[in-house]
């Protein structure tokens, strides 16, 4: 707040107190015991998906999520808000927390209850502008906005709770981000069946909006659901192409015992490991699909990453009814196109594929997760070029190992697009630096072959002694190389050792 109002109070009479905030050309008054802070625009705003437009995203403000709203669109006022400028009201009541953009704080004010003119419906009920102060007789009207009637309307968001409960010693669960316009999202990677790249697809025959194609997996035929529309974001082109080697743009399979069905995303990003004592409640708003959230997550950049829930998402009754359509269109193609081929149930696995020039391969659950290549490394005197330092990850140090230093490969010319996949053994974790997240897919490990000898003596000392076989990878028949990743923190730790 700026200065203070020059309204004062006689003595023995009662006052009330008011913050003051400019919106377009209006200025707007809230009771102070409504406000908890006022803070700046946040650097950091995850758009919420299925919000309306009044809702500008949500930001992590020490622990709790706090929702922006935008009062432009409900007050009728005009205008544009420069948001590197504007300032954030966090209002409470009760339990609900709601954070409301201005463009600018103006003052306290101190007034006497002859300048509180309150306005009430035919109903007796308030409306969003509950009253107005009469100020300097008469020449300057403040309106007063009225926090109860605002956060009454079901399309302002609420939160669910203030907090979840604790989880002490919880164990670690594995999320697969990924990004649907502007929104960081994840599902815990038990739910996901598997991720494939973009591939031609046929067009629907069902002629619903959310199904941009259908994909032939494997024999099974399934409806591919745009997921940027499904969550209100925004829409995917249609017409991805699998030529496109530079496409980020991935299918999320997920199955239950009902539905099959993929989720077109633009990106796939990381593995992120959590607890549940982690989650942070997400806003809800006029009850759209609240079910389909299981929590937000902090992210390291100061940013928020939404967790979704697989089972709301199978159980939702368009997605259900699009891939039970397809279904019954195709329920005898899969028999014909895996005529006799069997495959044994257990012999299935998921596996994180990168790229080191070759194609490469790691078994998912030997993975802790899998981060972007951080700006800042700590790195002493005197350390082997194979290793580049040490991360601080949540207060536990982790020595990262450049794999293409350590395998005796070129450098990589640029490493933005790098990732860390973080392993640990021994209780020591050990960052592996890779080009790049390639894709996470099923594999029948039932089909794997040995490294042919030629090839072994090609790929140098370390590399050879880390491979554990190879398989080709179904659909774009391209053989992966099956890395050990205790052999190669072993490798590191010789190399570091010598």
């Amino acid at each position: 707040m700026e200065n203070t109002s020059n309204s004062s109070a006689k003595d023995g009479t009662a006052v009330e107190v008011y913050g003051s905030f400019l919106l377009g050309d209006s200025e707007l008054a809230i009771a102070v015991d409504m406000l908890q802070e006022v803070v700046d625009y946040p650097s950091n705003v995850t758009r919420s998906p299925l919000s309306p437009e009044h809702l500008l995203g949500i930001f992590n403000l020490r622990g709790t999520l706090i929702p922006i709203v935008d009062l432009r669109g409900m007050l009728d006022i005009a205008g544009e808000p420069c948001r590197a400028s504007s300032k954030i009201a966090i209002v409470n009541l009760g339990e609900t927390c709601v954070g409301l953009m201005f463009d600018a704080t103006r003052e306290i004010l101190r007034v006497q209850a002859s300048e509180n003119i309150m306005f009430e419906q035919a109903d007796g009920a308030k409306g969003v502008i509950g009253g107005c102060l009469k100020l300097d007789e008469g020449e300057r009207i403040v309106q007063i906005l009225s926090v109860s009637a605002l956060l009454g309307i079901p399309e302002v968001p609420h939160m669910r709770q203030r907090g979840m409960s604790v989880v002490r010693r919880a164990p670690q669960r594995q999320t697969v981000a990924f990004r649907v316009g502007d929104t960081q999202l994840a599902l815990p990677m038990e739910g996901i069946r598997e991720i494939v790249r973009v591939p031609s697809m046929h067009p629907s025959p069902l002629g619903d909006a959310l199904c941009v194609g259908m994909l032939n997996l494997r024999g099974d035929i399934l409806p591919v659901i745009d997921f940027a529309r499904l969550i209100g974001v925004g829409t995917t082109s249609a017409d991805p192409s699998v030529d496109d080697v530079s496409d980020d743009r991935r299918i999320v399979i997920l199955k239950d015992d009902a539905v099959y069905f993929g989720l077109l995303v633009d990106e796939v990003s990381r593995i992120v490991g959590y607890r549940d004592d982690q989650l942070l409640a997400m806003p809800s708003y006029a009850q759209r699909h609240v079910d389909w959230f299981a929590g937000c997550l902090a992210d390291d950049d100061g940013g928020s990453l939404i967790l979704l829930k697989p089972d709301a998402l199978c159980g939702y009754a368009r997605i259900k009814q699009i891939a039970h359509g397809h279904r019954q269109l195709y329920k005898d193609r899969k028999v014909e196109a895996l005529g006799n081929k069997g495959t044994t149930r257990g012999s299935r696995e998921t596996w994180v594929t990168f790229r080191l020039d070759q194609l490469f391969g790691v078994p998912i659950g030997r993975l802790r997760e899998v981060i972007d290549l951080p700006d800042e490394i700590v790195a002493t005197p005197g350390l082997p070029k194979h290793v580049l330092g040490v991360l601080n990850l949540r207060h536990e140090l982790v020595t990262l190992l450049d794999v293409r230093t350590l395998f005796d490969m070129p450098a990589l010319a640029n490493r933005e697009m790098a990732k860390v996949l973080i392993v640990e053994l021994q209780g020591e974790k050990h960052g592996l630096v890779v080009d790049g997240l390639d894709n996470i897919v099923t594999l029948d490990t039932a089909k794997r072959i040995g490294v042919p000898a030629v090839l072994k003596q090609q790929a140098g000392q370390r590399l050879a002694a880390s491979l554990d076989g190879c398989i080709e990878v179904p659909g774009c028949g391209t053989m992966m190389l099956m890395i050990d990743l205790e052999a190669v923190c072993r490798q590191g730790a010789h190399a570091l050792a010598a």
